[in-house]
């Protein structure tokens, strides 16, 4: 998929699980092999991803998005952060309940991100 026929998509698709399959297709072209989108929305955060749903589904359940570092420190970087298990002895800061995040996200095989 060409990256201008993804932004036409991106930018005309109404239905969100057609645009959550362009982006994981698009992604996938590009050589991501896993995909974990978070959004914020009064102050609660959902997750989707391609983790499997067994990954979802225990996100959600243990209520990980509280504890998920993600939005606390890369979204609110100026620039990329290296993300996930790969990375973590880098993030000392990182509380237990944060470490478990990553830690869950490696048992299903999401290693590395940014």
């Amino acid at each position: 998929m060409r990256i201008d026929d993804f932004l036409e998509t991106a930018t005309t698709e109404t239905d969100a699980d057609r645009l959550w399959t362009a982006a994981v297709d698009w992604l996938s072209y590009q050589g991501f092999d896993k995909v974990l989108h978070l959004s914020i929305s009064d102050g609660t955060v959902r997750a989707r991803t391609t983790l499997g749903t067994d990954f979802e589904q225990y996100y959600n359940a243990e209520g990980l998005a509280r504890h998920d570092p993600f939005p606390k420190y890369c979204l609110t970087a100026p620039g990329p952060v290296s993300t996930g298990i790969d990375y973590l002895s880098e993030y000392d800061y990182l509380q237990p309940e944060e470490r478990r995040v990553i830690t869950a996200a490696a048992d299903a095989d999401f290693r590395a991100g940014f």
